[in-house]
């Protein structure tokens, strides 16, 4: 992974908030600063659909979707 401490982050957000979207958690969390057009694009161009929660996704997919923004930023 490009960014250690983006992914870490991607990951704490995307489990902080129970019963929500990986979107919806990313945009929510106080840590990642980022518009949600870019975060729901970045899910959709890692091949998952935007209603995707974080527990589906693999640590694998999560070290993608990091260097998917890491290269939007």
């Amino acid at each position: 992974v490009k960014d250690e401490k983006l992914m870490f982050k991607i990951i704490r957000a995307s489990f902080n908030q129970r019963r929500k979207t990986l979107a919806n958690g990313l945009n929510n969390s106080p840590e990642i600063h980022l518009p949600k057009e870019l975060i729901t694009a970045s899910i959709e161009e890692l091949g998952r659909g935007s209603s995707i929660r974080g527990e589906a996704l693999t640590l694998q997919e999560f070290a993608t979707l990091s260097d998917i923004i890491s290269a939007k930023l």
